[in-house]
């Protein structure tokens, strides 16, 4: 969908020192990587692949774990062994899940495990919340409204749980599931909100639902609670024009230089703080 030849992509824009370019280009100091076990729709970037990644550029790149759960009856135990080492032995600061992706239903307990080594680990965990287009995704709203995540929310208080998304329906270019993930946000205090990907050219066409996301976080007191992302680099530029986007959108709502500067970087480094002292 975004016109990449994937083998020269992992080599070019995707590439360690290509993502750097596009955090030079945009003046961002970090970034954070993403593994992912999706091998029925997006694919499958492993821990070491991205602790691979990471340590070619260890100045300029975090990065958080993901897990196998293929055959997850059978291999659970060996999977959650496989995160424990990620977290601790890749100094990977946290957890990504896209559960539509993985074919995950938010409320299941199977995967409840994982949370709970979460928690034991003070390790964050970033939840792709809402739909999302493209081959072999399962769209089920069980694995995409974020009402059915709010017991695993409920059962995990220590676990710091980051909204991914914030429920946008990536299909019908709409808010979604938005409205849940505030009231979330609201009755959880581990619940935490970020806004990456809605408000591309795609899926945002006219920037008003962005700019909509960014009044509600602001007329709600919900700004300590957020944390930015991008989810590029996607095409070369994204980065830079993402968050462009963004800063546009805080400033059209009158965010002060403090609560900016809190989106963009002091939330992040609440949120996982835990991580950042384990990896030193």
């Amino acid at each position: 969908p975004i016109k990449l030849d994937p083998r020269r992509a992992v080599n070019s824009i995707l590439s360690s020192d290509g993502i750097k370019k596009q955090l030079d280009e945009a003046g961002i100091a970090h970034g954070v990587l993403f593994a992912v076990y999706a091998p029925h729709s997006v694919g499958v970037a492993t821990n070491e692949l991205v602790r691979d990644r990471r340590n070619q550029n260890p100045d300029r790149f975090l990065a958080l774990a993901s897990i196998d759960v293929e055959s997850w009856a059978q291999h659970s135990a060996a999977r959650l062994a496989e995160l424990e080492r990620a977290l601790k032995d890749t100094r990977m600061i946290g957890i990504k899940l896209a559960h539509p992706h993985m074919k995950l239903g938010l409320a299941d307990p199977a995967i409840f495990p994982i949370y709970a080594l979460a928690e034991r680990l003070e390790a964050a965990v970033y939840a792709h919340i809402g739909n999302s287009p493209g081959p072999g995704v399962d769209n089920d709203r069980h694995n995409t409204d974020p009402l059915f995540f709010e017991e695993a929310v409920r059962r995990h208080p220590r676990c710091r749980f980051i909204l991914g998304h914030v429920g946008y329906d990536f299909i019908g270019k709409t808010l979604g599931d938005f409205d849940t993930v505030i009231r979330l946000a609201h009755q959880y205090p581990n619940v935490y909100l970020e806004a990456s990907a809605l408000g591309s050219d795609a899926s945002d066409p006219t920037g008003a639902n962005l700019l909509e996301v960014y009044r509600r976080f602001k007329a709600e007191g919900l700004i300590d609670r957020v944390i930015y992302g991008s989810d590029g680099p996607q095409r070369p530029g994204f980065v830079r024009d993402y968050l462009d986007k963004t800063v546009a959108a805080m400033v059209q709502n009158g965010y002060t230089d403090d609560e900016m500067a809190g989106v963009l970087a002091g939330n992040f480094e609440r949120v996982f703080e835990p991580g950042l002292r384990r990896i030193g």
